[in-house]
């Protein structure tokens, strides 16, 4: 997602000038505050970089459905709090399953939810297990099953094309892109 938010604006950089972390793990706190970066603070997976200055959470702790989550490959502290969540997920998962088996009102909700959390967990263990991927690299992968207000207002506007000229629907359409997609 970084790749393509910096393909369509060049002047992009939302790593800071280089992208890159430093190649070894664990980082001291006297380390992790001379990092070039924006806005960042620490989860109990890995680095948020959500900028709160420009809007308050949209995922409220749901930090590992979130795009602006970071991991970084090689904690093992953290990948260990990655699997144990992927556990409880499964188990959530079979449980909504029973639900919907049982009738109760919303399950399919829950259903959903955790279909697609289980399925984002697996995806980040894969990466972050992967001895082809270098210690330190920073995986940050997209959701674009995650719900967003920001999203769902910008489908909203692309939905309706009468209200908007050429260059807002574009503009629209490149933000749709960063954001996981788009109209889906």
């Amino acid at each position: 997602m970084v790749a393509k938010a910096e393909q369509l604006d060049t002047s992009l950089r939302l790593f800071g000038p280089t992208g890159e972390a430093a190649r070894h793990i664990p980082i001291t706190v006297q380390e992790f505050n001379i990092l070039e970066k924006g806005p960042t603070h620490i989860t109990e997976y890995g680095v948020c970089v959500h900028d709160y200055t420009m809007s308050p959470c949209e995922k409220y702790r749901d930090c590992l459905n979130c795009s602006e989550q970071v991991c970084i490959k090689g904690d093992k502290e953290r990948l260990k709090r990655i699997k144990l969540r992927l556990l409880k997920v499964e188990k959530q998962f079979e449980a909504s399953e029973t639900a919907i088996k049982d009738g109760f009102a919303g399950a399919d909700r829950w259903h959903e939810y955790h279909k697609n959390t289980l399925n984002h967990l697996r995806e980040l263990v894969l990466i972050l297990e992967n001895p082809d991927i270098p210690d330190g690299s920073q995986i940050k992968l997209s959701n674009n099953k995650s719900f967003s207000i920001l999203n769902r207002a910008v489908n909203a506007e692309l939905s309706a094309p009468d209200n908007i000229d050429l260059k807002e629907k574009n503009l629209l359409e490149n933000t749709a892109k960063l954001l996981g997609g788009g109209l889906g």
